[in-house]
């Protein structure tokens, strides 16, 4: 919409637009991959570990979006939730880098 990349307010109008589609997205199911990490609870007790897992479906910094998902169907629902929401904010992407 004009606004600049590295203008002081791109971030928060990134945040403002795309938000919305990223909650759209979690609300489908359970899909995407899981990472895992075992973390040592103490330097003195290694054998000790927190486990940490995250879910993730979709990751975006600026312009640059990464989709992940457990199968084709999962990712055409969640391009095709995407694909509303670029027609519903006048988003232009290009496809053909994808």
């Amino acid at each position: 919409m004009g606004i600049i990349q590295g203008e002081v307010c791109s971030p928060l109008l990134w945040i403002i637009y795309y938000d919305p589609m990223f909650e759209a997205i979690e609300k489908l199911n359970k899909g995407g991959i899981t990472l895992q990490a075992a973390i040592p609870k103490s330097i003195h007790h290694l054998d000790e570990v927190h486990i940490q897992q995250e879910n993730i479906k979709l990751l975006g910094y600026l312009d640059d979006m990464t989709w992940t998902e457990n199968s084709i169907t999962e990712l055409s629902k969640s391009l095709n939730i995407a694909d509303d929401f670029y027609k519903l904010a006048n988003i232009k992407i290009n496809k053909e880098k994808c």
